[in-house]
């Protein structure tokens, strides 16, 4: 029995979205000073993305937010997240291709490269990848992300052979907005906490400990190893020493970057919101028709950024497609057989797509 679907209402309402939320993105791209490349601004804290289809070294390079959507929208482009201390490397001699914004030769001398410029992530180098259904955690002191079951498979490798604690760190069970992730190699560096601050982290059963009058690390005699993951109460930046020499020693910047990293809100996060805005008005005024384009766009907003991605690549490789069989539907209806014939000319035109970009 051939199946019929109504198309005609549906592809509307996606082109007129797809429309106003192109409109809106551009405004609020060219309104921001993220809209534009930050290589001016020198080496600042901020998100970074990694172009595969560009990268030119072998130690990855990073590009910023600006250039990301003005140079690189089609082509592979791969989430890093936020470092600091970092100038944008678009156009210079790590990538193939120049800066729509500014000319660039040299390579910025003060970038430090990690794994993450590779888009390898966590203690297991992994690519980030959307099949793998774990959630990801940014330490930050070092601002490598880092996978839960690697977090808690290496507390508990620790555990066994190296270091022995009846009572191993955790990943908080809610509430996990609270705290900061710092990963084994940063609280190494961070001795102190552990061993002055022991109960700001959380574990399975919380830690108590009777406090003395003065400093908390001068009554510690040695700083031990810690050689775990940890999630680190926030209220600990309130409830710290606050002696002179703990504030010069031990205050790490890195914290104070935290603070400031969560307050802002990234150029595509307002894009996120805005569009968001624009599809519930048109839920609202379209809320009596049946359109089953709503639940696809609605959920666009919650996938992951590097599918955001590709399906912006692939829209307009669909409406190409999609033109070329119109002239078949009678009335805004199909049939299976067509349905067929549109679904492999997509595959087609996709393929030459890919390999057209790969070469």
């Amino acid at each position: 029995m051939d199946q019929e679907i109504d198309l005609a209402t549906g592809w509307g309402v996606i082109m007129k979205k797809r429309e106003a939320m192109g409109k809106k993105a551009q405004e609020i791209i060219e309104a921001s000073e993220e809209g534009k490349c930050s290589y001016d601004k020198g080496y600042i804290t901020q998100e970074l993305y990694l172009c595969k289809t560009c990268n030119n070294n072998s130690q990855g390079s990073g590009i910023c937010i600006g250039c990301y959507l003005a140079c690189h929208l089609d082509h592979e482009v791969l989430e890093i997240g936020i470092k600091s201390n970092f100038r944008c490397d678009c156009g210079n001699s790590r990538l193939k291709n120049p800066c729509t914004f500014i000319q660039k030769t040299g390579e910025n001398q003060e970038n430090v490269y990690n794994q993450n410029f590779l888009g390898k992530f966590c203690i297991c180098s992994q690519e980030d990848s959307e099949d793998r259904e774990c959630e990801m955690y940014m330490c930050i002191g070092c601002y490598d992300w880092f996978h839960a079951d690697c977090i808690e498979l290496s507390n508990n490798c620790h555990n066994h052979s190296t270091y022995h604690e009846e009572n191993i760190p955790k990943i908080p069970s809610e509430n996990i907005e609270n705290y900061y992730m710092i990963c084994s190699k940063c609280i190494n560096e961070w001795k102190f906490i552990p061993s002055a601050y022991k109960e700001f982290i959380y574990f399975d059963h919380p830690v108590k400990r009777v406090r003395n009058n003065g400093c908390p690390i001068e009554s510690v005699e040695i700083l031990k190893e810690f050689p775990y993951h940890v999630f680190l109460s926030k209220d600990w930046n309130s409830e710290r020493c606050g002696c002179e020499t703990c504030h010069e020693k031990f205050w790490p910047k890195q914290f104070l970057n935290a603070q400031e990293m969560e307050e802002k809100i990234s150029l595509l996060g307002v894009i996120n919101e805005e569009t968001e805005k624009i599809m519930q008005e048109e839920n609202v005024v379209n809320e009596d028709h049946d359109e089953p384009a709503d639940d696809i766009l609605n959920d666009m907003s919650k996938l992951p950024h590097e599918t955001q991605i590709n399906v912006a690549n692939g829209y307009q490789i669909l409406k190409e497609t999609f033109e070329e069989l119109a002239d078949k539907v009678q009335g805004g209806v199909i049939d299976l057989e067509t349905v067929e014939e549109f679904k492999q000319k997509l595959y087609e035109k996709y393929s030459a797509y890919k390999k057209s970009k790969n070469n």
